[in-house]
């Protein structure tokens, strides 16, 4: 899946909020308190919505322009990449995009076909919450 939407903030606004989300999932997961421009290679377990355990390693972060991490479960592999580009001061590009790696045949089938289901709606409210992001920035 890839997302790609362009936000009426600066690129470096958008990162922090990206950032500041990731800091307090690490804290509300692991009860430790990373430093902030030091993420990359940082790992920590996290208790997902069904129940299941992940394990969350951070792969790259390069301030203000990207944010890479690595889930891995049981059964599946997730990589997922933030880009963050600069227009002018007031405007950026976000580029998200998350691949999923599946241990079996018939999970990447089940995989395609959630992903015919429920990706668009998902990938609108992506969009939809970047959008809030940068547009909490004009009251800040």
């Amino acid at each position: 899946m890839k997302i790609n939407v362009q936000l009426s903030c600066s690129n470096e606004y958008i990162y922090d909020k990206v950032i500041d989300s990731v800091m307090l999932d690490i804290y509300n997961n692991s009860n430790e308190r990373p430093q902030k421009n030091f993420l990359k290679g940082f790992s920590y377990d996290k208790i997902c919505s069904d129940g299941s355990k992940a394990k969350i390693t951070i792969t790259s972060q390069i301030q203000n322009k990207e944010y890479s991490f690595e889930t891995k479960t049981i059964n599946k592999k997730y990589t997922s990449n933030y880009s963050f580009e600069k227009i002018d001061d007031s405007t950026c590009n976000v580029i998200f995009e998350e691949k999923i790696y599946s241990n079996t045949a018939l999970q990447r089938i089940n995989d395609y076909i959630v992903q015919l289901v429920v990706g668009h709606s998902r990938k609108k409210q992506f969009k939809k919450m970047l959008e809030q992001m940068a547009l909490d920035s004009q009251f800040t």
